[in-house]
């Protein structure tokens, strides 16, 4: 039997049957398509991360591939399924688990279109630069087509990405809502990838594993620097340069709460924001040592589908305004950048490409440049925002540093959704 692929989780199953029937019901014309067979899997403990992450996928929108029969390639919301892997499945043999799952569909390729619901402003900033000066953009998947800017002109460009090449948009409307065609296969292609424990997450549910994560589109991958497979505190970031991925970088927070600059050491906590192909957010917590008082340190990490620098909001909860740092841990000389329209320094880029990337530190507040650590410096602020990309030797129009901190400062928020043709 051919794989069946449900949304994030990919199930290559022995089926006691193709499929059930499809039932058409109500005036509306929904049909409730339901998958019913025999999953096999080489653990428990690997049939229970697939329950959990096809349950994570209730009531959201999946694109559904079947290899045995492409008739029930398309669109769906998850209503539900049912693997059962409790105690008395275990002496199932080579852990064959039974399992349901249900799925309403919205259509095939050719019946659903996606809208991408835009939000986006300039981010309030110490640099003077203002929304004409910005340089919003949006990356539906790789593969797509019939791309509608909803009466814009944006420039399109492209991306390489493991998944193939991402078609972007460079300079779209934020106040429309552009829409676009892909197939159900490739409708993954160039996602937000959140994994962890090793295990890509549908959704929110995820075990607290801080030690063992990963945050990615293709272009930029974020992941905890690790001392014997332990969270340091640091945060590991690389960028694919087009043919592969580049050596990780780790950058650290310094931050001074109370007269006395702390490395933040270790987070204890990991939470999913948010989890859809076009943006994924983690949140990382941890106590707010060394102190005794009941506080805690915060840090948001999110990218966007297509993006090449990933954004970060740290936040202390003491009631104090701390100083931070954002800096290379191991020493990297820097420069202040200027970005076109700014009245100042943005942020710093590397002096010297490495492996033929430079990286850049962007933030919105204002700063001093630590250029001999490769970061910046902020002061007296209870949370401090910053992104952390990087520009590809050779880079093209819309992917120097300059294109790059003006699609950051230029935010947008999107969300898809599918509609009738």
């Amino acid at each position: 039997m051919g794989a069946l692929v449900i949304g994030r989780v990919g199930l290559d199953a022995a089926f006691t049957g193709p499929v059930s029937a499809v039932a058409e019901r109500g005036r509306d014309g929904i049909r409730t398509v339901t998958f019913k067979g025999w999953l096999k899997a080489t653990t428990l403990a690997l049939v229970k991360e697939l329950r959990g992450e096809l349950a994570a996928q209730t009531g959201r929108l999946v694109a559904v591939t079947f290899a045995d029969d492409s008739d029930f390639d398309g669109y769906y919301i998850h209503r539900g399924s049912d693997i059962r892997a409790a105690a008395e499945d275990v002496p199932y043999a080579n852990f064959t688990f039974p399992f349901t799952v249900t799925l309403e569909r919205l259509g095939g390729e050719g019946e659903v279109e996606f809208q991408s619901l835009i939000t986006g402003t300039v981010i309030t900033n110490s640099h003077g630069l203002i929304a004409s000066e910005t340089a919003p953009f949006h990356a539906p998947p790789v593969g797509h087509l019939a791309y509608n800017p909803a009466g814009t002109s944006p420039t399109q460009r492209q991306r390489n990405t493991p998944d193939g090449d991402i078609d972007w948009y460079d300079g779209i409307d934020n106040t429309e809502d552009p829409s676009w065609s892909v197939s159900p296969a490739n409708y993954y292609k160039g996602a937000v990838e959140i994994y962890v424990s090793t295990v890509l997450r549908a959704g929110f549910a995820a075990p607290n594993d801080p030690d063992d994560w990963e945050l990615s589109n293709g272009l930029v991958r974020v992941k905890p620097d690790t001392t014997a497979s332990v969270s340091n505190g640091r945060i590991l970031v690389a960028l694919y340069d087009g043919t592969d991925w580049d050596a990780e970088f780790s950058f650290k927070t310094v931050f001074d709460p109370a007269g006395g600059a702390n490395v933040v050491p270790q987070w204890h906590f990991i939470s999913i924001i948010r989890s859809d192909p076009s943006t994924g957010s983690i949140r990382l917590v941890r106590d707010s040592a060394p102190t005794t008082n009941p506080n805690r340190h915060t840090l948001d990490i999110s990218l966007r589908r297509g993006s090449r620098f990933a954004t970060f909001r740290h936040r202390y909860s003491r009631g104090t305004t701390p100083t931070w740092d954002i800096i290379r841990d191991t020493n990297d000389a820097a420069v202040a950048f200027i970005p076109t329209g700014a009245s100042g320094a943005a942020g710093v880029e590397d002096s010297v490409a490495t492996s033929g990337i430079k990286y850049f530190v962007a933030t919105p507040h204002a700063h001093s440049a630590r250029t001999t650590e490769g970061g910046v410096r902020v002061t007296s602020q209870d949370a401090f925002t910053y992104a952390i990309g990087g520009e590809v030797t050779a880079a093209g129009a819309g992917d120097t540093t300059d294109a790059l901190f003006l699609q950051f400062f230029g935010w947008v928020s999107e969300r898809d959704r599918a509609v009738r043709r």
